[in-house]
């Protein structure tokens, strides 16, 4: 497949880390700086000891060593202060600036996946897009935080640390080096081994949480189906998954920390064992072993967290890997380059032989499917489960585009317009709708954001929805829940409704607008359909035909085409006539499915 082709590097992952830090490099550098100076800062301290040491070794009297002494304090001291501010230069300006730029990847992360086609949306679990893309802006944390605390400090204070042990001898020097060098290799190697179990490790997270949200969300229908031991089993072995691909991550991760410690004890006595022998030899001091070992002991935990540093970083790279991968996957569904904003006048739709098919080996839903609705015409689809009415309105919407054909909204191809232009000039209302987990106000609203408040109280009135709405104790103010569940079927239809009265489009669409309703409210609503249809283009898909009788035009389709289309009595005077059985059919204006 086409996605399975695609190649993520951690050149991606930085080239998208270093955009969003541009604009607030100032903080950046300031961290870089703070950093920098507390490394030496760390590097100096020990210089200051040995001569306080030294001090201490020699045959004078305590008069004229303790000012010698208070001296050498007050400038390890200062020392210790200069780093101590430095620190906080550096704590504030990362703080500074992984504020601005962790949300900067929300958005980036939001703005882009919201982009993506239905398609996209129907493959993909929900919860798991959440979680990659929470762990692609958390992880920019940890890799400012690691490069700037810990690569930046580590390699001033190893260069620093090598520079002074060179000034007494050049063997300490390579001894440092070389500990340095096997330990960062070591850790390099089993780092870049561990990367493809880190990867796994996270799609099996993203894969578990996925399969949590989703029954999470369903709970109710596995309470109604008596399957709670049947998810429990299921969810037992998406962790058992989990439990076998975290154990392979962390063995190779503690195989490395052995490996690690072997190289850091060899090089801690390496420099002890050659400090006493230089002692021996009257070559050095005794504040030069202390100076020695408290390098090391400085540089033993410097390196221990270095190599963390970059099990963190390729851990941090394994987090957002899913996250660069949906953003190298170019969007399905995006504007022609000659695409332009336009302005539904009319509200005329034309489908020119147009042939569609969701699988490109699967048989074709549309088959040169060609239909004309004029402006302000009112049209009903009706037709089998299966026929083609959904993809009819999947197309016009350009959820999905056909493999041959045109399709024309006021004799302008709908590909040549923006998909945001092809959006506001058509108002849905679906089957189910689904709402926002925000309040009946700003559902109603979202069909016109700048409406004034009395806008979404004339919108509700005319939907039916604002009787139920005011017995609400927040009235307007009430959160419907997650996907609208405080509602009922038909509340949740209304406000639907509402929120399309609201957007005033040219062309509408109600696809089984009505079906959640009882008989009253759609008495109600059918009331304010006429009023709401009245001038606009309008395409109705419906199985209940009594809500559609007083359509201007209904089409019937099989198979993706078109069989008959008439009026609602010139169709029923075709005795044998598709439509007239299936009216015939009719149980309570239902119809009866197979």
């Amino acid at each position: 497949s086409r996605n399975t082709e695609i190649k993520v590097t951690i050149k991606d992952l930085l080239k998208v880390f270093i955009e969003e830090t541009k604009p607030h490099q100032l903080y950046f550098w300031l961290a870089v700086f703070g950093s920098a100076v507390r490394a030496f800062g760390y590097v100096l301290l020990p210089v200051y000891i040995k001569k306080i040491f030294d001090v201490f070794l020699l045959q004078e009297s305590k008069e004229i060593l303790i000012p010698v002494v208070f001296k050498l304090f007050a400038l390890a001291l200062t020392i210790r202060i200069i780093g101590w501010i430095h620190s906080n230069i550096l704590f504030f300006s990362l703080s500074k600036l992984e504020s601005k730029v962790m949300p900067a990847l929300k958005r980036r992360a939001f703005e882009y996946v919201t982009r993506h086609s239905h398609e996209f949306f129907s493959n993909t679990f929900v919860g798991s897009l959440v979680s990659k893309i929470n762990k692609f802006a958390k992880s920019y944390e940890l890799f400012i935080d690691r490069f700037i605390i810990d690569v930046v400090s580590t390699f001033i204070q190893v260069g620093s640390i090598i520079y002074i042990v060179g000034q007494t001898s050049y063997i300490f020097s390579l001894i440092i080096l070389c500990t340095a060098c096997v330990f960062i290799f070591v850790n390099i190697v089993f780092s870049r081994i561990k990367k493809p179990s880190d990867i796994h490790a996270n799609e099996v997270e993203s894969k578990v949480t996925g399969y949590l949200a989703d029954s999470i969300a369903n709970n109710n229908t596995v309470s109604l189906f008596a399957a709670h031991d049947f998810e429990n089993e299921n969810f037992r072995k998406e962790t058992k998954d989990q439990e076998i691909a975290l154990w392979k991550k962390w063995s190779i991760g503690s195989l490395l920390d052995g490996l690690q410690g072997l190289v850091i004890i060899v090089g801690d006595f390496a420099v002890l064992y050659y400090a006493i022998v230089l002692w021996e030899q009257n070559m050095i001091t005794i504040g030069t072993i202390v100076m020695f070992q408290l390098f090391m002991s400085g540089l033993t935990i410097k390196l221990w967290d270095f190599t963390r540093v970059i099990r963190q970083l390729y851990e941090a790279y394994a987090d957002v890997y899913e996250m660069m991968h949906i953003f190298k996957t170019p969007h399905e569904f995006i504007d022609q380059p000659h695409a332009k904003k336009y302005i539904v006048q009319k509200g005329t739709i034309s489908f020119d032989h147009v042939n569609f098919a969701y699988n490109a080996q699967g048989n074709n839903i549309l088959n040169e499917f060609t239909l004309d609705i004029q402006a302000g015409e009112k049209i009903a689809l009706i037709g089998s489960s299966g026929a083609g009415k959904s993809t009819y309105v999947k197309l016009l919407l350009r959820l999905y585009d056909p493999q041959s054909g045109s399709i024309k909204i006021d004799g302008v191809n709908i590909q040549d317009m923006t998909l945001d232009s092809l959006h506001l000039a058509i108002a849905v209302v679906s089957q189910d709708p689904i709402l926002f987990h925000r309040t009946l106000m700003e559902n109603i609203r979202y069909g016109k954001r700048d409406a004034t408040d009395e806008e979404v109280y004339e919108a509700a009135r005319r939907a039916h929805a604002d009787e139920f709405i005011r017995k609400f104790p927040q009235g307007y103010d009430t959160f419907v829940g997650e996907r609208g569940v405080k509602l009922s079927g038909g509340e949740r239809q209304r406000v639907a409704i509402a929120r399309a009265l609201l957007k005033n489009a040219p062309i509408l669409i109600l696809d089984e607008a009505t079906s959640a309703l009882d008989s009253e409210s759609e008495r109600l609503i059918q009331d304010a359909f006429a009023t709401l249809m009245q001038g606009r283009t309008s395409i109705v898909i419906a199985h209940r035909l009594s809500t559609i009788r007083h359509m201007d035009r209904i089409v019937v389709i099989e198979e993706g085409a078109i069989v008959e289309e008439g009026t609602h009595e010139a169709l029923l005077k075709k005795k044998k006539g598709i439509y007239a059985k299936l009216w015939n059919m009719q149980a309570g204006g239902f119809l009866k499915e197979n």
